[in-house]
C-alpha cells in the first residue's frame, strides 16, 4: 500500500487519533458523512484508517497502546457511519461470517461484515466465537448461502482446516471462503485448508459474491484481506 494515495482526512484522522481528540475526530466524520456519504466515509476514510494503523503498528511507528486506542475509536467511529448507510433491498441470502474460536476480533473482517449488510445480505457473525464442535453445527444450522471464515492468529489455521473437513465430512457444498493474515502471506497455505475460495482480497471477495448472486457492488480495489488487523 505504500504506492497508495489516501485522501489528506484520513491521514488527519489518524492525528486526531494519536493526540486523543476523540471529539474533533468524531466532528470530522459527521462532517464528512453529511458532505460526501456515509459510504465515501466507510470506504475510503475509515478502511484506510484500519489499514494504515495495522501498517504503522508492523513498521514500528505506534505502539501497543496506541494501536489498541486507535482501533477502538475507529471502530465506534464506524458504527456512526454504518448507522447512516443506506441499506439495499435484502437478497434473501444469508452469508456465515466467522473468526476461528480464540482468535482476535478483526476490525477489518467486522467492516466487510457489515458492507455486505449494507448491500442485502444477511449476516449471521457469531460473537464470542464458540468451540469447534459447536460453530460447525451452527453452521450446519445456518442454511447459508455463503460462508466466511478469517484467521488472524497462525496457530489457528490448523483449527480452520479441521472445521472445514467437519463441514465438508457432514456434506456441505455451500462455497467456503477463507482469508487472514497467515492466509494471505504463507504461499500454498490456502489450498491446504480444504477451502473454496481465498478471500484474500475484500474486493475480489465482493464481486465474487456479487457476480454468483447477481447483485451489485463496490469496494475499492486497494481494499486488503478481511481478518488482517
Amino acid at each position: 500500500m505504500a504506492d497508495t494515495v489516501f485522501d489528506p482526512r484520513c491521514l488527519r484522522l489518524l492525528t486526531l487519533l494519536k493526540q486523543q481528540e476523540a471529539a474533533r475526530a468524531e466532528e470530522l466524520v459527521t462532517r464528512c458523512i453529511n458532505e460526501r456519504s456515509p459510504e465515501w466515509v466507510y470506504l475510503s476514510l475509515l478502511l484506510p484508517a484500519v489499514f494504515l494503523t495495522g501498517e504503522m503498528f508492523v513498521a514500528g511507528d505506534m505502539d501497543q497502546p496506541q494501536m489498541t486506542h486507535n482501533i477502538g475509536e475507529i471502530r465506534r467511529l464506524m458504527a456512526l457511519a454504518q448507522a447512516a448507510l443506506p441499506r439495499r433491498p435484502r437478497l434473501n441470502r444469508r452469508i456465515f461470517a466467522s473468526f476461528m474460536p480464540g482468535d482476535i476480533q478483526s476490525i477489518g473482517f467486522v467492516a466487510i461484515s457489515h458492507w455486505l449488510d449494507r448491500d442485502g445480505w444477511d449476516v449471521i457473525q457469531p460473537w464470542p466465537v464458540p468451540k469447534e464442535p459447536e460453530l460447525v453445527q451452527q453452521i450446519l444450522n445456518s442454511n447459508a448461502h455463503a460462508i466466511a471464515l478469517s484467521c488472524s492468529l497462525p496457530r489457528h489455521v490448523v483449527s480452520a482446516r479441521r472445521i472445514i473437513r467437519a463441514l465438508k465430512d457432514a456434506g456441505l457444498t455451500t462455497p467456503i471462503w477463507l482469508g487472514g493474515l497467515p492466509i494471505n502471506v504463507v504461499p500454498g497455505l490456502f489450498e491446504r485448508t480444504g477451502a473454496d475460495h481465498t478471500a484474500r482480497d475484500i474486493a475480489g471477495f465482493t464481486r465474487e459474491l456479487a457476480t454468483r448472486f447477481h447483485y451489485e457492488t463496490a469496494t475499492p480495489a486497494w481494499c486488503k484481506s478481511f481478518g488482517e488487523t
